[in-house]
């Protein structure tokens, strides 16, 4: 069989049969400069994707305005204060065992803050010796709610017959509970006046000052 001579091949002009990526090596720094204008910018734009979607969105902290401190105050007094009080002796009983069903009511309003607000009820303050007539227990709200307190006068029998001034305090300090008042701007207060033990008829009750709130609710104009 014959056979034919072949002629010599110049590798050097041979061309690569293998692209450019694909033949890369690890750790070969990738040349983008032959990339086109568009495809430089696509590779951009999806490089900074990347990194939005991988970050952390940070917003502003939401700010809510805490509630103004307000001077606690009195409404709705039962009866008015303008009313002067009859509290007798029970019927059979001594000079100085009054009746204990006289009833006395009020509204008070506060924006406590997270403080307990005390209430109490005492004959003849302000004075050296103010005596107890009603208790109730602290509690807590705001200035949206009005909260009731009911009460029935419970007289001492310390407290000598005659004309006597019954004063309804409220505030966040405890104190006011015994007749002290240690903070004025955080006090509220309601003033009646009382007949006690004696015959308005014959010995009737000439309070001074003249009877009437003690300001404390003069801010709305007695009620709300």
């Amino acid at each position: 069989m014959p056979s034919y001579p072949v002629p010599p091949q110049n590798l050097s002009v041979v061309r690569p049969t293998m692209t450019a990526l694909s033949g890369h090596r690890v750790g070969q720094r990738r040349n983008f400069t032959g990339l086109s204008g568009v495809a430089r910018t696509s590779l951009v734009t999806l490089a900074v994707m990347a990194l939005g979607t991988s970050g952390c969105l940070i917003t502003d902290k939401a700010e809510f305005s805490q509630p103004a401190p307000v001077p606690p105050f009195l409404t709705d007094l039962d009866p008015p204060a303008t009313e002067i009080l009859n509290i007798p002796t029970k019927p059979g009983g001594g000079d100085r065992d009054y009746v204990d069903d006289k009833p006395l009511a009020f509204k008070v309003r506060s924006e406590d803050l997270q403080r307990y607000l005390f209430t109490a009820v005492l004959v003849d303050f302000p004075g050296s010796n103010p005596k107890p007539a009603c208790f109730f227990p602290p509690d807590l709200g705001s200035l949206d709610t009005a909260r009731p307190r009911d009460c029935k006068l419970n007289i001492l029998p310390s407290v000598t017959p005659g004309c006597h001034s019954i004063t309804a305090l409220i505030s966040h300090d405890s104190s006011i509970q015994i007749g002290v008042i240690k903070n004025p701007s955080d006090v509220g207060t309601a003033t009646w006046w009382a007949q006690i033990g004696t015959d308005p008829m014959y010995d009737p009750c000439e309070p001074h000052p003249s009877p009437g709130d003690a300001g404390a609710d003069a801010r709305d104009g007695g009620g709300l």
